[in-house]
């Protein structure tokens, strides 16, 4: 190989007979046939193996491993005595740099290079090609506890590009916080340095003064990674009298048995009704029914409420301030001075779109997409079933018994276990999805997941979306476009079909026959055997 690249005798003898000949002949060889390069880069190459061996003094008996920084040294060595040949001149920065990456590249080729400490960390290693960058990654402060949010990000599933992503603004974090050691930080300081962050000008592929989207993103990942780390301070979120409500929600949920999912939903309407309140009154016992009216006329007018959500807003209000009257929080009896506007139960029509509406919503996912297949499971699962959209996204993988071709449910209401048959149509559609799409390495137990990492239990909202995208496209005018009107579906379904009330509120999983006894308004059948009824002798 040397003789095809060195044809000056001399050079060439010099060549030859240093040590490690057949391990330099070997990595040029190894360069010519995986590396696109030309016999100028090869004659270069061979003249820095060569000013390797003999300055770092190798020889062919030796198998010591050499350091980066005993390359480092002798590399330098040479640039300040060394002239260059072409130019007359003291070797470049930049000439040295290729020696110095030869000789490198060549000894780890040979398995002659001392470990590098920045080579040490795998998630760097696989993050970070560039040396440099993983060098970086590893001198900054605060090593451990950001490979540590790396690694909880890599088990949930995330791919390489937000792993560097996250690793990248882990190191703008520290910077735009100043921090250097771990401290507490609340919402507003994430909030100043995310803006600064935003007009920073040396950002690479910024073309623009301000970034939006650079702002929301630096937001994100530092108030994940300091929430991970337990240095998040979230004061900003809390409201007036909130250690009041969350006291009340815990008492709703470990004394009353609600559940989760309520807990969740009320702890919103009060954290926006005592946003209101703190307005007013600064203790709860200055409270008076005056500034509840005010509160529920407030919220009606922001948000247009109907009568059955304002009724349902009076409720947690209600309740709310009973338990404080029994705490002694509140002046007595005023939870009694709080009214619901009138509610008929049985004023509406369940709003169900037809069958037919129904199987197009189902076949509208029939599609070979990645996301369709695990959309089209969760539609047949509604449409068969007509369960709430809270128990589907709270399914998990041990709810299915293969077996016995079971599938068992834990109701939203009640929370009682229920088991149906695994119809077949359904149960294909859930292997396929858990067979060909879903993210098994995530180790969740829950059967849907989101189709990004990481890899979580797929939400309501997220459900409502699929189930409304299927329905919008049949340009059919419903008033809610939700898994509940499916739900409507199929229990209108059963009643037509000559099911009794107590076999549908079976199906539906309700608690009392009041609550199915609407669906007697779509009784098709025995609607038309009353107006078939001869009315003569009666009127």
């Amino acid at each position: 190989m040397l003789e095809q690249l060195i044809f000056e005798k001399s050079h060439l003898r010099r060549h030859l007979d240093a040590p490690l000949l057949e391990e330099r002949e070997r990595y040029l060889q190894y360069i010519q046939t995986n590396v696109n390069s030309n016999k100028d880069y090869l004659l270069r190459l061979a003249v820095h193996m060569l000013r390797g061996v003999e300055l770092l003094k190798l020889s062919d008996n030796d198998s010591s491993l050499v350091s980066v920084n005993a390359i480092r040294k002798i590399v330098e060595e040479w640039g300040q005595t060394g002239i260059s040949r072409s130019k007359q001149t003291a070797f470049s920065s930049q000439s040295k740099g290729k020696m110095e990456a030869s000789i490198t590249k060549w000894l780890s080729y040979i398995n002659r290079l001392e470990s590098r400490l920045e080579d040490s960390i795998p998630v760097f290693n696989t993050l970070f090609r560039r040396r440099y960058t993983r060098k970086k990654m590893l001198m900054a402060p605060f090593l451990e506890e950001r490979i540590e949010y790396l690694l909880h990000w890599e088990k949930l599933g995330a791919t390489r590009n937000t792993l560097k992503t996250i690793a990248e603004y882990e190191l703008h974090i520290i910077k735009y916080l100043s921090m250097e050691r771990l401290r507490v930080v609340n919402i507003d300081e994430i909030g100043e340095a995310s803006k600064v962050w935003a007009k920073e000008k040396n950002v690479t592929r910024r073309t623009i003064e301000y970034s939006p989207h650079g702002e929301r993103v630096f937001f994100r990942y530092a108030k994940g990674w300091l929430g991970f780390m337990e240095c998040l301070d979230n004061k900003k979120d809390t409201f007036p009298f909130e250690k009041m409500a969350i006291e009340y929600l815990d008492y709703l949920v470990n004394v009353r048995g609600y559940s989760l999912q309520t807990y969740k939903s009320r702890y919103l309407v009060l954290k926006r009704a005592f946003l209101l309140l703190g307005k007013q009154c600064n203790v709860l016992h200055e409270v008076t029914p005056k500034h509840i009216d005010t509160i529920i006329t407030c919220l009606h007018e922001e948000g247009k409420m109907s009568r059955r959500s304002i009724a349902g807003l009076t409720s947690i209000l209600r309740s709310f301030f009973l338990y404080a009257e029994q705490k002694k929080w509140c002046m007595e009896n005023i939870s009694s001075s709080i009214y619901s506007p009138r509610v008929y139960s049985e004023e509406n029509i369940p709003y169900a779109p037809q069958r037919d509406n129904i199987k197009q919503a189902v076949q509208y996912y029939n599609t070979d997409e990645k996301s369709a297949i695990r959309n089209y499971a969760i539609l047949q699962i509604f449409a068969v079933y007509g369960i709430r959209t809270c128990e589907l996204a709270n399914l998990q993988l041990k709810d299915l018994d293969w077996r016995k071709e079971l599938l068992h449910l834990r109701r939203a209401k009640g929370c009682r276990p229920q088991t149906f048959p695994l119809v077949r149509s359904v149960g294909d559609a859930i292997l396929h999805y858990l067979k060909e799409i879903r993210q098994n390495e995530s180790h969740s137990e829950y059967v849907f997941l989101c189709m990004d990492a990481p890899y979580r239990p797929v939400s309501t909202s997220a459900v409502y979306k699929i189930v409304s995208d299927s329905l919008r496209q049949q340009d059919i005018v419903l008033k809610h476009y939700g898994a509940h009107c499916l739900r409507h579906g199929s229990a209108t379904l059963l009643v037509n079909s000559g099911f009794t009330m107590k076999e549908v509120s079976d199906y539906l999983g309700h608690q009392s026959l009041d609550t199915t006894r609407i669906y007697a308004k779509v009784d098709l059948l025995s609607l038309r055997k009353v107006a078939d009824m001869n009315w003569e002798g009666l009127l």
